[in-house]
């Protein structure tokens, strides 16, 4: 089955071409959104260009140059979709995540990682079920060759559960097409908890790594509609973000049962004090239950 994640990002990587081209072709399109910039900040773009590097530690999507500025390049994080119309005061809410964040760096994926071992591979659950012949590692192992990998599973366990899994459910497929309310995700959710140390814990692991996210991009672009119709979508930029504290965080478990992924309302302020609130979540960034756990703020 397709991953609807990777064609979230392929689209919107589609998008920011495209209104890169408009840019520098100066288009109608082109010169609505250069003019939308201008009766915010009293500046002119003259050029647009993908960002330099491509990997999770590049914050930001295209870069703009003004006339004001010729030897400055000024970052972008843009946010777009074709399917909605309207454009809220958060421009993050048109598209995928302003962070993708390791799972090293955060409790909370220790936590479920833990979980999801002791349920599903320690009592040999998966290797019975999904004909594993290889031993099980040890946790450590797991969550760092697999779990935790950035990439497909290391493990000789976990290449093996892949591979038989997608062998008897498709080549793209993962725990979470099972159904029938099966996908094993939602038991782990019954029992994740983290208490108020560890919730206070996490807090001050997100501070710093948002605002490290935010702070890299000068400027936000949002984009509601078809970037080659200017007559029909809206658009609009925004100054940069920063945080200027966290005051909590809580799970939303309502939002957990309707995606599988744990997820959690962070309750934030910005450096005016006004609030400044955004969810986060765990999921599984290479197929659920096989690797690449992950934590994305949104």
């Amino acid at each position: 089955m397709p991953d609807g994640r990777h064609t979230n990002g392929q689209r919107e990587k589609e998008q920011i071409e495209a209104i890169i081209t408009h840019i520098n072709n100066k288009t109608p399109s082109g010169n609505k959104i250069i003019e939308c910039f201008f009766n915010i900040f009293a500046l002119t773009i003259i050029s647009a260009r993908d960002r330099t590097g491509g990997n999770r530690g590049t914050h930001y999507d295209f870069e703009i140059l003004t006339e004001e500025n010729p030897e400055e390049w000024f970052r972008v994080e843009s946010k777009a979709s074709k399917d909605k119309k309207e454009i809220s005061d958060k421009p993050w809410e048109l598209g995928v995540q302003f962070l993708n964040g390791k799972p090293q760096d955060y409790i909370c994926c220790d936590i479920y990682a833990k979980l999801w071992y002791k349920e599903y591979i320690e009592n040999n659950l998966f290797t019975n079920m999904f004909d594993i012949s290889a031993s099980v590692p040890s946790y450590e192992d797991w969550r760092d060759k697999d779990a935790f990998c950035q990439s497909d599973p290391k493990t000789l366990y976990g290449i093996q559960l892949k591979n038989n899994f997608r062998d008897s459910w498709g080549p793209k497929s993962s725990m979470k097409d099972i159904g029938d309310g099966l996908d094993p995700r939602y038991h782990i959710f019954e029992q994740f908890n983290m208490n108020n140390d560890e919730l206070n814990e996490l807090k001050n692991q997100i501070y710093p790594r948002a605002n490290e996210a935010l702070r890299v991009k000068d400027y936000w672009f949002a984009l509601a509609g078809d970037v080659t119709n200017p007559d029909t979508f809206n658009c609009k930029w925004y100054s940069k973000f920063t945080i200027s504290t966290i005051e909590s965080i809580a799970i939303n478990k309502e939002r957990c049962k309707q995606k599988g992924d744990i997820t959690f309302d962070v309750f934030a302020k910005n450096d005016e004090g006004q609030p400044f609130n955004f969810h986060t979540h765990m999921r599984w960034g290479k197929g659920v239950g096989f690797s690449n756990i992950r934590m994305d703020m949104k």
